[in-house]
């Protein structure tokens, strides 16, 4: 009997392509139903603000915007890593495994955790939800404007103004910029397994390069 493709394996990834290399979300899945969910990166914002390219790779500029990282260890200690691949088990197996990339990953990762998890919603709807977008981090381009990383940035009308002035209320500082605006951003992949008929369903965001293999 031919096996269908998602029951041999099934792969979510960003990027695509041998000239996007950056960040990227990888998770993977067997025809057993084992389970891998990994975060390959640079750690650094853009290509590094340092200008600095040794044949073709850029150096990066992780210390520029983690000191409050740095100021926690001793000299000569690794930065703690602060990526989030997460791997569910529903009935001690293999339920669901994600992995996101962009400076609002781990604002990214919770929001889609709690649509899936506890809203039972499929991954193509959670991705297709507003999420917070993180930590006001500013533009690193040019100069920019100055980071306000106590404030959360919000893209505008995505969600209700009632709900906005109760988490301003409660001390949780907002930001509002207009939704083409670039703030702050998650690439959430994610793979679902159905645990009664073992089907696997991938997800990658619209916003990126991401793929869905089957093989």
């Amino acid at each position: 009997m031919h096996e269908p493709a998602w029951e041999k394996m099934l792969s979510v990834f960003a990027p695509k392509g041998k000239a996007d290399n950056h960040s990227a979300g990888v998770v993977a899945v067997d025809g057993k139903g084992n389970m891998a969910a990994v975060l390959h990166s640079i750690n650094t914002v853009l290509w590094g603000g340092t200008g600095i390219f040794v044949d073709g790779v850029s150096i990066p500029d992780s210390a520029t915007f983690q000191q409050l990282q740095i100021a926690r260890i001793k000299p000569g200690d690794r930065l703690p890593d602060t990526t989030n691949p997460v791997i569910v088990l529903k009935n001690d197996k293999p339920y669901l495994g994600s992995s996101c990339t962009g400076s609002a990953l781990h604002q990214y990762t919770m929001s889609n955790l709690v649509n899936v998890l506890d809203f039972g919603m499929d991954l193509k709807k959670s991705v297709d939800t507003p999420n917070f977008m993180g930590p006001y981090f500013g533009s690193p381009v040019g100069g920019g404007t100055v980071p306000q990383i106590y404030m959360e940035v919000l893209a505008e009308g995505t969600f209700d103004e009632n709900l906005i002035k109760a988490v301003v209320a409660k001390g949780q500082a907002i930001k509002l910029i207009p939704k083409n605006q670039t703030g702050g951003s998650g690439y959430w992949v994610a793979i679902q397994i159905d645990p009664k008929t073992g089907k696997r369903v991938g997800i990658a965001p619209p916003s990126s390069n991401g793929e869905i293999a089957g093989y």
